[in-house]
């Protein structure tokens, strides 16, 4: 039953068209909506036979192309609705962009086939183990680092679902989960091919085992640690507004009757009272926060001198004598000619004001690639911002308590770049803070995210304070545990305990972990000479 999966009837080209699809769809039920996790186990295994019968170069790009694009449509359809909201295009526009999304922006099993091909002509030795399980793996792992997509998402996510086989991402990250994912499909691959049950079978409770054992030992000593660290008290509002430009007409109803305001009140003063309520409603309830966070673009309009609402905002930090960390935009020189930022913002009581601006910004959504040198672009999507990018990592101090409160500030997706986390936990930074706006990506996209967000706290072992606008606003802790989450699209507050340890605390990923990738690129590069070698010498 199981290997009929894999070994159908069909021949030729449409048998690899049908298990390269399969891959893709086997793929995708792993994550969300289905986050059926445990199929990734065996998810690339179509797509090895595909591998191991086709010879033609351009045959392997396209089959790997089929896997995923079927993938990518299947779990990015809210691409779809992100074109009609961002850019306000027409039905069919928008499946136009989704299918070019699937098409042309995840290239990690191309480039892991054209690797494969290469390796193979190299090689002269395919049927070897050192070939199936050092380099096969290798180059798949090689293929999702050198992949420049823009949602940065690894198999070795997936494994977020088990408890402690992530733990071992803190010391050669994400990426060595893929590793051993690949060595486990391979050795399924082998087992239907070659019928070889107790090699293939001790290969594919090995890692298993190895990362479960590990992650179990790494779980307790990390949430032990962890334990014995102070914790603050921070308070996070989610008051389930979307972007504040584009404040619906029935969201601006709502809340003129809440409020009693005029109808004509800006929506800006109706989206700023909101959390101002929320706020003084949860302190009421909760006397000893010591922070409070704002999500992504929560103040409306630019946090700048001359904006009434930004003194209104530092007046009532002062009157409430508690630091806020909040989203909103910065326009540079206070110009309307000038650049313009994405930013998160820290004001504390005395009247201090730091500034982080967004770095990583979204392709068609932050800005249009190219716009500067083709100026013309802009106006094909007029709708799509122009933002600046900013400086690159940092970090905003705060002393609480005695405690040096050392935020990592990422905007949206910059909590997927891990190498970018890494320079700020550098700059010790003791606290991830991620701060979003997923409204517009539907019900699907914003558990994705916050997927994707759980193994920054792994990786870097720091607690995670997700804010987002309507959802899904999340604690996590060291062990990448989620201690607690919103629902999506719901007014909810919280209170989360979160734990300040020692900053000068490093992990191994931190380090030196990240080496990892290019460390397995060479000595899978020494296994192909190697493999060539003996080859050479047989047919002597």
């Amino acid at each position: 039953m199981f290997t009929g999966i894999f070994k159908v009837t069909l021949r030729g080209w449409k048998l690899d068209v049908l298990q390269s699809a399969l891959c893709g769809v086997l793929v995708a039920l792993c994550i969300e909506p289905f986050k059926l996790s445990v199929i990734i186990f065996f998810a690339y295994v179509p797509l090895l036979f595909v591998l191991e019968r086709t010879r033609s170069f351009w045959k392997l790009l396209l089959y790997a192309w089929i896997a995923v694009f079927i993938q990518t449509l299947i779990s990015f359809q809210w691409i779809h609705l992100v074109s009609r909201e961002f850019g306000n295009l027409s039905w069919f526009t928008s499946l136009m962009i989704l299918l070019a999304f699937a098409l042309f922006t995840n290239f990690y099993l191309q480039i892991f086939t054209v690797l494969y091909y290469l390796a193979h002509r190299i090689s002269k030795n395919s049927t070897s183990r050192i070939f199936y399980f050092i380099v096969v793996p290798s180059i798949f792992m090689l293929g999702e680092v050198l992949d420049p997509r823009i949602f940065n998402w690894y198999a070795g996510n997936l494994l977020s679902s088990f408890k402690y086989m992530v733990q071992f991402a803190d010391v050669l990250g994400v990426e060595s989960l893929s590793f051993a994912i690949m060595v486990v499909n391979v050795a399924v691959f082998l087992i239907i091919k070659k019928k070889k049950w107790l090699f293939n079978s001790i290969v594919i409770v090995t890692p298993l085992i190895f990362l479960s054992v590990y992650g179990y030992y790494d779980y307790k000593n990390v949430k032990g640690f962890q334990d014995t660290c102070p914790k603050i008290k921070v308070g996070v509002i989610q008051a389930n507004i979307g972007n504040p430009w584009q404040l619906s007409v029935a969201e601006a109803l709502r809340l003129t009757a809440e409020f009693n305001e005029d109808r004509r009140s800006l929506h800006s003063e109706l989206i700023y009272k909101k959390y101002e309520s929320m706020t003084e409603k949860l302190l009421s309830d909760n006397r000893d926060i010591d922070l409070i966070v704002w999500p992504e673009t929560a103040f409306p309009g630019y946090y700048i001198d001359g904006n009434p609402m930004m003194h209104r905002h530092k007046e009532m930090v002062k009157k409430l004598g508690l630091p806020f960390l909040i989203g909103g935009y910065y326009l540079e020189d206070g110009s309307r000619n000038g650049r313009y930022y994405n930013s998160a913002i820290l004001i504390t009581p005395e009247g201090r004001v730091d500034f982080y601006h967004k770095t990583k910004l979204l392709p068609f959504g932050e800005y249009i690639p190219l716009s500067h040198t083709f100026p013309f672009l802009k106006n094909v999507v007029p709708e799509v911002g122009d933002f600046s990018r900013g400086a690159g990592p940092a970090t905003l101090d705060l002393p609480v308590d005695g405690l040096e409160l050392r935020f990592a500030p990422t905007i949206c997706y910059e909590m997927l770049k891990s190498p970018y986390v890494r320079e700020m936990v550098k700059k010790d930074a003791n606290i991830l803070l991620n701060l979003s706006n997923d409204s517009w990506f539907g019900s699907i996209e914003p558990y994705q995210h916050l997927r994707l967000t759980v193994m920054r706290a792994i990786e870097y072992r720091r607690p995670i304070v997700r804010s987002t606008n309507t959802g899904v606003t999340s604690l996590i802790d060291m062990t990448g545990t989620i201690i607690t989450k919103s629902s999506i699209h719901d007014e909810e507050s919280f209170v989360f305990d979160v734990p300040i340890c020692d900053h000068r605390y490093r992990t191994f990923y931190t380090v030196a972990g990240f080496m990892f990738a290019p460390l397995v690129a060479l000595i899978s590069l020494l296994s192909l000479l190697y493999l060539r070698g003996l080859r050479l010498r047989r047919r002597r």
